[in-house]
């Protein structure tokens, strides 16, 4: 019997009448500078929003403060702790007016949510970035497609493999199931409060 990891998924939604100039004197430099170099006040706010989740909710798990919370980027972009005794992994993702992070206890984990366009160009979009067994499920259908779309990139950035340097988004076999089981991996797919397509990714590690 395949056990499942414990995974924690936190959410935000953004609020924006929310002042979180106010709060920027609690972080560090570095973090002030990255989240005003956005030009748009909403885009700011998900910088803002997106340090929260990823320092405060990290350093529960680590029994650390915040402002210790060392995080670098692999070359495809995937978040990691510099220090990770504990050997913590964890993702982020945002769309629309929400923010997720989701914290995994030895597993790679990686998440996705997209907020559903009923009008995206689902036959141009789909060859691109889905192969024929997906596109075959897809038939077409927008819902069909954001169900692929966001299990691929919840499964990509669980491994961090990134989309400019490797064929393998073109080469799996995601389902339109709730609930996926590969030899190394196991993908959740649910709608989010109606409007949105949210997937989760749980994998051994390499």
């Amino acid at each position: 019997m395949q056990t499942i990891p414990c995974v924690r998924l936190i959410a935000i939604k953004i609020d924006l009448e929310f002042t979180f100039e106010k709060y920027l004197h609690l972080l560090k430099d570095k973090a002030i500078e990255d989240i005003q170099k956005y030009k748009f006040r909403k885009d700011q706010l998900i910088a803002f929003a997106s340090y929260l989740l990823k320092h405060y909710y990290l350093a529960q798990y680590l029994n650390l403060h915040p402002s210790n919370i060392n995080i670098k980027y692999s070359k495809n972009g995937k978040p990691f702790l510099e220090e990770n005794i504990y050997n913590i992994d964890f993702n982020i993702t945002h769309s629309g007016e929400y923010i997720i992070i989701a914290i995994a206890h030895n597993s790679l984990v990686g998440v996705d949510i997209e907020l559903i366009n009923p009008n995206i160009e689902v036959t141009e979009l789909s060859p691109i970035i889905c192969s024929e067994y997906e596109r075959n499920l897809i038939n077409d259908d927008p819902n069909n497609f954001f169900i692929i779309w966001t299990k691929k990139e919840a499964l990509i950035k669980a491994h961090g493999i990134g989309f400019d340097d490797s064929q393998f988004y073109k080469t799996t076999t995601l389902n339109l199931e709730t609930i996926q089981i590969t030899s190394n991996s196991m993908i959740y797919n649910q709608c989010f409060n109606q409007h949105y397509m949210l997937s989760l990714c749980i994998s051994k590690e390499s």
